[in-house]
């Protein structure tokens, strides 16, 4: 009987406690409930991009945008996109820029879509960013007729068709810049840069991949400097159509059918130039009155290092170090060549 009640009391005991618990946890329920809805800006979602499209009239900024059409930058209006902005946009997203673009001073800023129309420098526009990528546009950056003198600084253009095109009466520096063509393009599909109007590049890295390079047309002048152009059996790395000049100094062409071809121009200087890899080191078809100067430079060619046929104005090759295949002149008068004995060691970025 003692044992009985004594194990009744240990039972009672148990229960009492087990209740008590089950009233301790209703409780703490009751409470972590509470909590969970209370406003703690740790727990927050992430805001939504802002949107933009239509027409900008007034000083803006651009943080976290996302671009959901075109954008028309007006005459007076200056957008400026912040350090570390991080900007999306539809595939139907272009800027038309009649305004001013800029960045500011700070970290680096992107622009990262699937696909865009990307940015149209109008009449009296004027673009100057300053540390930004650049990722999946058509053409990232089309200068038009009247456009006001735009530049890229410290910028990165991947995955573009078009990384630049640059109209009659426009020009567009480039500073420091790498432009990646895709890898891959359709057999209908051209991927290559134009120029029709003024192009200046100093530390210009473009990979033009198995397409063309950057071509220079009726009427187009390019100046680069201290650049890479370089593709994987790729097409000509400069190429130039009825062109007003080109002159390219301490750079390399590689990775191509061509170095230079060139096929209509005033005049061209390339100077402390090496062109390597390519079927063809130099060539020439035709070109006007000059001067027309390869100075300092290393030239080779599988085929040949030169390729020179068709009309032309005086052509002076002086202390131009050749190897590869044979020198192909044909249909037209001689050049005057002076073969340096050694390969040129500074021929390339300074």
């Amino acid at each position: 009987m003692v044992a009985l009640v004594a194990a009744t009391r240990g039972r009672a005991s148990d229960d009492r406690f087990l209740l008590a618990s089950k009233a301790m946890l209703s409780r703490l329920v009751v409470c972590v409930a509470a909590l969970a809805c209370f406003p703690l800006a740790s727990c927050s979602e992430e805001e939504e991009p802002e949107g933009r499209a239509g027409e900008i009239r007034s000083n803006d900024s651009w943080g976290r945008v996302r671009l959901t059409g075109t954008v028309q930058i007006y005459p007076g209006a200056v957008v400026e996109i912040q350090g570390d902005a991080d900007i999306e946009c539809s595939p139907a997203a272009q800027v038309i820029v009649a305004g001013t673009l800029r960045k500011a001073a700070g970290a680096r800023a992107k622009i990262s879509c699937a696909e865009w129309g990307g940015i149209v420098v109008a009449q009296g526009g004027v673009v100057d960013l300053n540390g930004i990528d650049l990722d999946n546009a058509g053409t990232t950056i089309e200068t038009t007729v009247g456009a006001g003198e735009s530049k890229l600084t410290d910028a990165t253009i991947r995955n573009s068709l078009k990384p630049f095109l640059i109209r009659k009466q426009s020009k567009l520096t480039l500073t420091n810049v790498k432009a990646i063509t895709p890898a891959k393009v359709d057999d209908n599909i051209l991927s290559i840069a134009d120029v029709f109007g003024t192009l200046v590049a100093s530390r210009l890295d473009y990979d033009a991949g198995p397409s063309e390079g950057i071509s220079v047309k009726d009427g187009g002048d390019v100046t680069i400097e201290d650049s890479i152009i370089h593709g994987t059996n790729g097409q000509d790395m400069i190429s130039a159509y009825k062109a007003k000049s080109i002159k390219v100094s301490y750079s390399t062409l590689s990775g191509a059918h061509c170095g230079p071809h060139i096929e209509g121009i005033e005049s061209f200087t390339f100077d402390h130039v090496t062109s390597e890899k390519n079927t063809y080191g130099f060539t020439i078809y035709q070109a006007g009155a000059g001067p027309h100067v390869v100075r300092d430079s290393n030239l080779s060619g599988d085929a040949a290092w030169l390729d020179l046929q068709g009309d032309h104005g005086p052509i002076t090759f002086e202390n131009v170090y050749t190897t590869g295949g044979k020198e192909v002149v044909q249909n037209t008068s001689a050049p005057t060549i002076n073969k340096a004995t050694a390969p040129i060691p500074n021929a390339r970025p300074r």
